[in-house]
């Protein structure tokens, strides 16, 4: 995995002689990456891996060294180094000032992980992004303190131990909960974070905090989608137009499209790729975007995956440590046969959870209900299934769901739903896909960007509600696709009866008692099966897929 790696020995430990080595053999599966090594003083090191298109840069001044990954999107290289220099200024003595750091950060469109390294004062301060775009883990054991983005690296210094309860929410949801992963002692850290440490203490804190009920006053669909229209299409201007090969991965669905369109108006030349699998599931979706790229008077290319395989499982595990089911391993063939020098990978993630109403189908009238639908509809398999799976029965899973939901800032259900829609299956699972991406290229989605994320947050669901201001914004970002289907609905967004009808029976499928949808509808044993194949691949002592079998 590339990116930025901090590593801390808490027992005057050195570095292992042949770390870099096998850091290379580990961490590494093509031979255009690199390791670099930087000891900046007595058990810190900062460890960098990349590729040399990979957006991760180290530079100095007469008494900071900054490593920085990611991007801020609307600056040039030099106000970018400047900009970092002014964060620096927000350090006095061991306490960070919060307010100048949000003014910093936030007025940036920028995804990133970023050290700071005060020669002089001999400390260090660590900082994300307001989303944790980048995924940043935390481990701490008597020996070792590390803050990661490639947890294979971790394995280098400390064995595999496995999280009984990230496991376990793993089984039941495809991803772990909260802030926690599936190894021990080890965690994911939180958007927005930052980390301000030396030899002696360390202090932490949070330079902006979400919140998923404070909506702004402005309830007209037509004039929030304009609005949320022209915030986008600068987005994908900033975020797109320093790369020479733009490749949109298009689906059939409606986020990808939008993102066509915008590129389309910009100017902004692009190609188009898509896969099919073996056993041709995304046929349907091909052919919609077939319909989309001759709309843009342009050809898809379609590559015909071989399927997941020992091989490409194996290489997913090395990436990304099980933090991607190995289900998804066959799109590691996809991504090598679509890269080129000089490309950014485009994909239209956050789309379905900006644009829409995530909380459409919420039931309960409390928390421990509003946990229940939780256990009845984000489940991957039937819930006994996990509970044998887990060793963790459905009433212990739901004590933790709704021990979960009361720790929330929100007072608001409908808040606290939103937030787990969001920071759980958002940023725990879809930013690890998104990340397992960036092995390969630049891997970038114009849908959070800073501006629009938090204008779209801020709108009330009832303007979303039953997809009208997604309707609307396409009409105005996209208007020739509109009539176009939708491949998962098998109609066109402006078929507005049909699309209320169709959530209508997905609001009484979730409605149904637990035994019932399970007699009607077993659960994704596909997808339950990579999970636990990607734990024994994880774990070899400790799990037997065969055990788990339904």
């Amino acid at each position: 995995m590339p990116g930025l790696n901090v590593i801390i020995g808490n027992k005057d430990l050195p570095l292992p002689d042949d770390f870099s080595r096998t850091v290379l053999q580990r961490c590494l599966y093509t031979p255009d990456y690199n390791t670099e090594i930087h000891s900046l003083f007595e058990n810190f090191w900062i460890a960098i891996v990349k590729y040399e298109e990979y957006p991760v840069r180290q530079f100095s001044d007469s008494r900071y060294d900054y490593f920085f990954e990611g991007r801020m999107f609307d600056l040039s290289e030099m106000q970018e180094e400047q900009r970092i220099r002014e964060i620096s200024s927000t350090i006095h003595g061991n306490q960070v000032r919060e307010d100048q750091l949000n003014a910093l950060i936030n007025s940036v469109d920028s995804e990133f992980f970023l050290c700071i390294v005060d020669r002089i004062a001999r400390q260090w301060m660590l900082i994300g992004d307001s989303l944790s775009r980048l995924p940043v883990y935390d481990y701490h054991d008597e020996n070792w303190t590390l803050y990661i983005r490639d947890l294979v690296l971790k394995q280098v210094l400390i064995p595999a131990e496995p999280d009984p309860q990230g496991v376990a929410e793993t089984i039941y949801f495809g991803y772990p909960l909260s802030d926690r992963t599936i190894y021990r002692h080890t965690s994911r850290l939180k958007p927005a974070f930052y980390i301000l440490g030396n030899a002696r203490e360390r202090s932490n804190g949070t330079w902006k905090r979400h919140n998923f009920e404070d909506y702004r006053d402005e309830r007209n669909p037509r004039a929030v989608a304009a609005e949320a229209g022209e915030l986008f299409l600068h987005a994908c201007y900033t975020r797109l137009r320093p790369y020479k090969e733009r490749v949109l991965s298009l689906s059939g669905g409606l986020d990808s499209r939008v993102i066509g369109s915008a590129l389309n108006t910009l100017k902004l030349p692009f190609r188009i790729s898509s896969y099919l699998d073996p056993w041709n599931h995304a046929q349907r979706e091909i052919k919609v975007a077939k319909s989309l790229a001759t709309v843009w008077g342009k050809k898809l290319e379609v590559i015909y995956t071989k399927g997941s395989t020992e091989e490409l499982s194996d290489k997913l595990i090395k990436m990304k440590a099980g933090m991607n089911s190995i289900g998804m391993s066959f799109i590691l063939d996809f991504f090598t046969r679509i890269s080129c020098p000089e490309m950014v990978y485009i994909t239209g993630d956050g789309g379905d959870k900006l644009l829409p109403d995530i909380t459409w189908d919420m039931q309960g009238k409390n928390v421990p209900q509003v946990a229940t639908f939780i256990l009845k509809k984000h489940t991957v398999i039937a819930r006994e299934i996990a509970a044998k799976a887990s060793r963790v029965g459905p009433k212990k899973m739901h004590d933790s769901l709704v021990e979960l939901l009361e720790e929330y800032p929100e007072k608001s259900l409908r808040g606290k739903y939103s937030r787990f829609v969001f920071m759980g299956r958002g940023v725990k699972w879809l930013f690890e896909g998104e990340d397992r991406n960036r092995c390969f290229f630049p891997s970038i989605t114009p849908y959070y960007s800073t501006s629009l994320f938090g204008y779209l947050m801020a709108i009330h669901p009832v303007v979303k509600r039953n997809y009208q201001l997604y309707r609307y914004f396409i009409s105005i970002v996209s208007p020739e696709t509109i009539r176009l289907e939708n491949a998962n609905w098998n109609f066109s967004i402006d078929k507005t009866r049909q699309l209320k009808f169709l959530l209508f029976k997905q609001r009484v499928k979730y409605a149904l008692p637990g035994w019932v949808r399970n007699f009607v509808e077993k659960g994704n044993h596909q997808e339950f099966d990579s999970i636990i194949g990607t734990l024994a691949m994880v774990f070899p002592d400790r799990f037997n897929p065969d055990t788990f079998r339904p």
